[in-house]
């Protein structure tokens, strides 16, 4: 009969490194996805090598914020053995702008939903064509990949305030998230149907509190796996209360981020002018995506990638122990060990709300009482850009950041 113990009390320790393809992340594309070799020789949680390169996410605007050095903790020595993590996959729900200011051409502010715009004179398309183009290549461009996409648009009429600012119009996707031999023909179907045209104004309120409900359900439901709500706008919201400041929209996307099971949100937007970093970063994020208006379609398949794929570069599977041990969630360690330089240990926090109290970065489990994932804070997740590896212990005590 086996017995099974509490690790962390016992001198084993175990150490699961996890590597990153190269990223540039000034301009936030590429694929954050990827293994690492193992170092079974390791006897220093923050000092195992695979190798491997990080492609953290985070925009040119990110704030990093190093970590502890690792020698600042007595617990940072941990003997044992070394496993590779395995990558998150990603579940996507899109909630894409239909509003009418997306029928402007590319690079063009417009100025009147009413007035017709001959792009092709200026050598250019809408604003619509060019996000349909988008969507139906990147839905090509993941086949067959492990990530499930949905889609849904807002508002839900051409101006109704009764049926556009009613957030329960949005909780129901146009095409639920699913895998993408399914989801893909849906989507882009649901992107040439008559009734998600672009047209009307932007609810944006209750169009992405709609969304993050849905995205939480899909989130408990479907444990294993990482749900991230994807918001691309043209502009500030324009309906509904008055639009209502990106401050309190963000309170919805945040609420949404530090529940238990967790959906985060990330931003795109067609402008630097918009300010939308307000909601990304209450959302999870370092700042909002900014598309390049010079190839707009291309610029925002390259977002959806790099979201689809280095969403997973700081989220992390909590390693399983070894077997006949259980997991102490008091005895989890995060470090990372940059290419050049000194192991860093980021401190231990209760959750994404303690993230501004630190410094020195952070990381939280989704779930203190059963943890799966190890989410890191953005500015941690901004400081693993460079080239280096990280690393989650498992049997030594962390060190502690501000709760």
């Amino acid at each position: 009969m086996n017995r099974r113990q509490t690790l962390g009390l016992s001198s084993i320790g175990l150490v699961a490194t996890l590597g990153f393809a190269t990223d540039a992340c000034s301009t936030r594309s590429g694929d954050g996805g990827g293994g690492s070799s193992s170092n079974a020789g390791a006897s220093n949680a923050g000092a195992s090598n695979a190798g491997a390169s990080s492609a953290a996410r985070g925009g040119s605007t990110a704030t990093a914020c190093p970590g502890v050095p690792a020698t600042d903790n007595p617990g940072a020595t941990c003997a044992g053995f070394v496993e590779e993590a395995e990558p998150i996959p990603v579940d996507m729900y899109i909630l894409m702008d239909r509003s009418c200011s997306m029928n402007y051409c590319v690079g063009s502010s417009g100025s009147s939903c009413a007035e017709v715009y001959d792009c092709a004179a200026q050598g250019t398309t809408t604003r619509w064509t060019a996000v349909h183009d988008a969507l139906q290549k990147f839905v090509s461009m993941v086949a067959g990949k492990n990530l499930r996409v949905g889609i849904g648009f807002f508002g839900a009429s051409s101006g109704d305030d009764k049926v556009d600012c009613d957030s329960s119009n949005y909780a129901t996707p146009k095409v639920p998230i699913g895998d993408m031999q399914t989801a893909g023909p849906a989507i882009a179907a649901a992107l040439d149907a008559p009734e998600n045209q672009p047209g009307g104004l932007l609810p944006t309120y209750p169009a992405l509190l709609g969304a993050v409900n849905y995205g939480n359900e899909w989130a408990l439901a479907h444990p294993g796996r990482r749900t991230v709500v994807v918001l691309v706008t043209d502009a500030p919201a324009t309906q509904c209360e008055d639009a209502l400041s990106s401050q309190q929209i963000a309170e919805v996307v945040q609420a949404a981020y530090e529940a238990t099971p967790s959906a985060r949100t990330d931003v795109v937007g067609f402008s630097a002018d918009l300010n939308l970093d307000t909601i990304a970063r209450a959302g999870g994020s370092n700042a909002a995506f900014v598309l390049d208006n010079g190839d707009l379609a291309n610029s925002l398949v390259q977002t959806l990638l790099n979201i689809s794929g280095s969403t997973v570069a700081c989220t992390y599977q909590v390693p399983p122990a070894p077997n006949g041990m259980a997991v102490d969630p008091d005895r989890v360690q995060v470090f990372y060990t940059p290419a050049v330089g000194a192991s860093q240990e980021v401190p231990k926090i209760d959750s994404s709300g303690s993230c501004s109290k630190n410094p020195s970065g952070g990381w939280y489990f989704d779930d203190p009482n059963d943890p799966r994932f190890i989410s890191v804070c953005p500015c941690s997740c901004s400081n693993f850009q460079a080239a280096g590896h990280v690393s989650i212990a498992l049997g030594c005590t962390p060190y502690p950041g501000n709760r």
